[in-house]
């Protein structure tokens, strides 16, 4: 039996497949009436970077974030669905799957901006669909 998602959670880096997502996951919390959530991760890596280096980099992924999620932000209030915007930081898979909870829908493209993408699915989108708690919908880009 089908239960409807107590929220969708729209994972966004700023690609143009999680801008096509992110149009699939405004259709379904328009009709279902379900809150929709954009959240963007900003990958921390483990490189050994002085601290001077470290800020200017840390300012930067911060911006872009924001960049992306202003323009998830806009695209829903044209088509009348609020968006509660995250940013988190971290290992993308693992922070969407935190996020998300049992009763979520994730909404995302089936490849983003990663830094090697699989031929068929993208390595964040293939590791949220084996571990996510709750619903995953990919929407095919290509």
């Amino acid at each position: 039996m089908f239960k409807e998602p107590g929220r969708i959670i729209l994972p966004i880096d700023g690609s143009d497949q999680s801008k096509k997502a992110a149009k699939k996951a405004f259709t379904i919390a328009k009709n279902r009436n379900i809150n929709l959530y954009a959240i963007h991760v900003i990958h921390q890596t483990h490189f050994l970077v002085s601290p001077e280096l470290l800020s200017p980099i840390e300012k930067m992924m911060k911006e872009n974030a924001n960049k992306y999620l202003n323009e998830i932000e806009q695209i829903g209030k044209k088509v009348k669905v609020t968006v509660k915007r995250k940013i988190l930081r971290g290992t993308p898979f693992e922070e969407i799957i935190k996020f998300a909870q049992k009763e979520d829908l994730i909404v995302m493209g089936n490849k983003g901006k990663t830094d090697i993408e699989r031929i068929l699915i993208g390595s964040v989108a293939e590791k949220v669909i084996r571990h996510s708690p709750c619903d995953v919908l990919i929407v095919k880009t290509e």
